[in-house]
This record gives structure tokens, C-alpha cells and sequence, in this order.
């Protein structure tokens, strides 16, 4: 998934399925928009047992990444 319509329309192929704004309302969460109000991204990923932050392009999607959000109960 992409973050946003704006990173979905960026990719010139490859486009992924859904977006994490779409995702999260789906949900019920609130994403963390920080970041992405100067352009970028941040992701999650899980491996070795670790979760580990990283930063990137809108653009930019895997499968194993994830998006930052906020619940409030």
C-alpha cells in the first residue's frame, strides 16, 4: 500500500492496491501525519524479531511495511 492518493498517483507502475489513509479509517485509527506534512513517510517493518523505524518517499511501498496511527479509547 501507498500512504496517500499522493503517493499512489506518484508511482509511474507497480501501483499498489490500497492506501494506509484508506486503510486506517477502514480501521477506526488516526494516522500520524507529522512526517508526511514534509513529504515523506514513516514505515514500520518486523524482522529478527525486532520492529525497526525507517523514512522514505510517499511513493514508496512493500509488502511488509506498515503505518503509524494513533487510537484513542
Amino acid at each position: 500500500m501507498c500512504y496517500d492518493r499522493g503517493g499512489l498517483e506518484s508511482r509511474k507502475e507497480h501501483r499498489p492496491d490500497d492506501r494506509a489513509v484508506d486503510m486506517a479509517a477502514a480501521i477506526g485509527v488516526e494516522l500520524l501525519t507529522d512526517i508526511r506534512q514534509r513529504g515523506g513517510a514513516l514505515f514500520g517493518d518486523r524482522r529478527y524479531g525486532h520492529v525497526f523505524v525507517y523514512h522514505n518517499g510517499t511513493q514508496s511501498y512493500y509488502g511488509v511495511r506498515a503505518f503509524r496511527a494513533s487510537l484513542r479509547v
